[in-house]
């Protein structure tokens, strides 16, 4: 890959991540906002209880709708565009029709669904769940629209637009929890939700009109037979899902663990996920079609170089994240959840969950780009096995260590299950596409670990007599320990620094 073709990627890569910085910057607002709002409490935890299932579905038809079209897509020839409209027509019409039968089941059953994973509750504690469920439930139709979508735009280059219609989604969410949750009290949560998946689906069909005149209501025929499709998405379907049960899982033990201690795993999760959302989503969905191009046209150097180069971008900014969360996770808990019903137990319950997320945080990271390549080289089948055998040992661990360790034993399965489903993915795309790249990736990896813990060291001798031990001081620990990361990583010659560091140059020069 030329250095123009790579500087390109990292200036999509940049506007995307800054996009996603906005878009989800108000969605860690919003989630701030739940904190102060509801704190870590029993009628929160019956909230993320009723949201389960509706949220699984939802962020698996996001990343089910990237994995299953743009593979597909690209595989119609560029010059047969009716065909392409066509196929994109369709399977907008499917998953439509799709989230419609979903909705009206949950909707028929939420008493005995919710009755499953809280048959230890309060019938009252159980109604609640269920109008939560309900409510979610009806915005399925809107996602399933707003997720094929979403992919269209980003098999066309349109990198920016999911970003742009994230955006919408939190706005109303915020306005409604903050001015009507007095009297809506928790239902403001899943109400805001509904209002913003309408905004994105007018806005999501409108941008596909605009841009590609997109007409859901066109008259096809002649496109790919529906068996292959359906099958297709049967497999890459059960992929997502799967990857999205940890969630479901962890809550199903609401009856073993203390009041709140749902809450405090959300609340520490999402300082997992916001930054990978991000910045490791910014970087998957800009790769995801220049690697499906390069394994279709058999490009098995560019396809090397471009699976390298995102690896190594993404370990080089997790790995100091997690080395943050790690010594001093308490710190930013502090900084961003500290207020109004989130009080000091409730700092170190989410702190000591962190701590062990973020074990895994660059395991999981590594493994959006791994995800991405094994759709692009369609190896779906070994995927779902070894989505469905890690999720076993995901429940095994939980059964084993939650009587013991409460939600911290929740969370150390969820840490083991990321690490187990990063190697073992690795290992798949590695030895089926014959990349060779474990050494290079390794050496890599260690190289910036031992300059993280070096980095770590630095700042606690030198900080060890000119700051007291308060938590706000740590904030200038913080910046110490950035600062001399960034500087060991660049007089090491980390490859990685040093392309953004004469990115960065060439840009200013240019100004």
């Amino acid at each position: 890959m030329s250095r123009k073709v790579k500087t390109s990627l990292v200036l999509s890569a940049i506007i995307v991540t800054a996009l996603n910085f906005t878009g989800r910057g108000l969605g860690f607002l919003r989630v701030v906002l739940f904190a102060g709002t509801f704190g870590v409490s029993e009628n929160f935890d019956l909230y993320l209880v009723g949201a389960t299932i509706p949220l699984i579905v939802s962020q698996s038809l996001y990343y089910f709708a990237q994995n299953y079209f743009i593979p597909n897509y690209h595989q119609i020839s560029e010059s047969d565009i009716e065909q392409r409209k066509a196929f994109v027509v369709k399977t907008f019409r499917y998953f439509i029709f799709t989230g419609v039968l979903i909705a009206v089941a949950f909707v028929l059953f939420r008493d005995t669904i919710i009755g499953y994973y809280m048959w230890d509750k309060t019938e009252e504690a159980k109604q609640t769940a269920a109008v939560v469920f309900s409510i979610l439930s009806v915005a399925l139709p809107l996602n399933f629209g707003i997720s094929l979508l979403n992919s269209y735009l980003v098999s066309e280059l349109r990198y920016s637009m999911p970003s742009i219609v994230q955006f919408l989604l939190n706005i109303p969410i915020i306005i409604v929890v903050y001015f009507f949750s007095p009297t809506l009290g928790i239902y403001s949560i899943p109400a805001g939700f509904v209002l913003g998946y309408l905004f994105q689906f007018i806005l999501v069909v409108s941008l596909a009109v605009r841009e590609f005149n997109f007409n859901p209501f066109k008259r096809i025929s002649g496109l790919l037979s529906q068996k292959p499709l359906f099958r297709a998405i049967f497999i890459i379907l059960l992929i997502e899902i799967v990857g999205q049960l940890y969630m479901f899982v962890d809550r199903y033990f609401v009856n073993y663990i203390d009041k709140g201690g749902i809450s405090s795993l959300n609340f520490a999760m999402i300082l997992i996920i916001t930054p990978m959302t991000i910045l490791s989503n910014a970087v998957s969905l800009v790769m995801f079609p220049n690697l499906t191009k390069s394994f279709n046209e058999k490009n098995s150097e560019r396809l090397k170089y471009q699976f390298s180069s995102a690896l190594k971008m993404l370990v080089f900014f997790f790995l100091p994240l997690a080395t943050i969360y790690f010594f001093w996770g308490d710190t930013v808990i502090k900084i961003i959840y500290e207020r109004g019903e989130f009080n000091t137990s409730n700092v170190l319950a989410t702190a000591n969950v962190l701590k062990i997320y973020s074990l895994s945080l660059v395991f999981y990271t590594i493994y959006s780009i791994v995800n991405k390549l094994i759709f692009s080289a369609n190896l779906v089948r070994p995927l779902l096995v070894l989505s469905v055998t890690i999720l076993i040992i995901k429940i095994t661990l939980n059964f084993a260590l939650v009587d013991t360790y409460q939600q911290y034993g929740l969370a150390i399965g969820t840490s083991v299950s990321y690490i187990l489903l990063c190697i073992t993915g690795f290992y798949l795309v590695n030895k089926k596409l014959g990349l060779n790249m474990l050494k290079e990736i390794t050496a890599n990896l260690f190289q910036l670990a031992v300059i993280s813990l070096l980095s770590v060291l630095s700042v606690k001798i030198l900080t060890m007599f000119l700051f007291p031990d308060i938590w706000y001081y740590n904030i200038a620990k913080l910046l110490m320990f950035l600062i001399f990361y960034f500087a060991f990583s660049y007089y090491s010659k980390n490859e990685q620094v040093v392309f953004l560091w004469n990115f960065i140059d060439s840009r200013l020069r240019k100004k």
